[in-house]
């Protein structure tokens, strides 16, 4: 993902909300969210390339949402896929607090990232940058782009305060959600991030919704858990130009373990 919006704890009836974009190159291959075969347990899109994924829930209602931190250079050769810190997080049967702590101990070997962790009442959240770092994270709203969480980048500052406004008024809804983050916007230039990559990158990459003919906002994603254990999750996708290309949701009662 490169745009998550978390509610943890604040909405009265749902304890879990959350609303992400995943931006990537449009020549990617990804394959749709779905049920894994091989991993039954884990409801994920994937990145066919690397195999892993950018945000996956399990019946058990552990979920989990990984971001790349924005800093110029490729990664390693020999670095392992970030996407694997989300399936090893929902294949654990660790508590929250001891599964990130698992994961921090070798988060120096990826690349940059900052990843976020629940099993669906307690969230932490871990990152290697500027080293590795776990923080139980208490009821709050929480904004997180390619960099640490709540760094104030305009598009981050300005999706979370239109969450906090929707679900201020009531049950959140999908359609609403999405919305929230559909800005396409560029911010101001003395208020952009300076990440390494110069300020026409930084502007390009501004917006909340990322409209491009090579990169851009490849889908987006709801997910919500209630009180009573329902975990559903919808996730639109979109061609290079923002067009709608395919809609997907679910919804399952968690199973939990024991």
């Amino acid at each position: 993902m490169c745009l998550v919006v978390l509610s943890h704890g604040i909405h009265p009836d749902y304890p879990v909300v959350l609303v992400g974009h995943r931006d990537e190159f449009h020549s990617r291959p990804t394959a749709a969210i779905g049920w894994w075969q091989d991993r039954p347990d884990v409801l994920a899109g994937r990145d066919l390339k690397a195999g892993g994924t950018w945000l996956g829930v399990a019946r058990s209602g552990r979920w989990a949402v990984v971001t790349n931190f924005r800093q110029p250079g490729d990664p390693p050769r020999d670095s392992p896929s970030r996407g694997e810190l989300v399936t090893d997080f929902l294949g654990s049967a660790l508590p929250v607090g001891q599964a990130a702590s698992a994961l921090a101990t070798k988060a120096s070997t990826y690349a940059g990232f900052t990843l976020l962790v629940s099993d669906g009442v307690d969230v932490a959240c871990v990152t290697n940058r500027p080293g590795p770092h776990v923080q139980v994270l208490g009821t709050g709203t929480y904004g997180l782009s390619n960099a640490r969480l709540d760094d104030p980048w305009p598009k981050v500052v300005r999706s979370r305060r239109r969450v906090e406004g929707l679900l201020a008024k009531g049950p959140p809804d999908p359609t609403g959600l999405f919305g929230a983050l559909a800005d396409r916007t560029e911010a101001d230039d003395d208020s952009l991030p300076d990440t390494g990559l110069g300020l026409a990158v930084e502007r390009r990459l501004s917006p909340a919704f990322i409209a491009g003919s090579e990169y851009g906002t490849r889908s987006a994603t709801v997910l919500t858990i209630d009180r009573e254990g329902t975990v559903r999750i919808t996730e639109r996708r979109f061609a290079a130009h923002g067009e709608v290309t395919g809609r997907s949701a679910f919804a399952f009662n968690t199973i939990r373990p024991g």
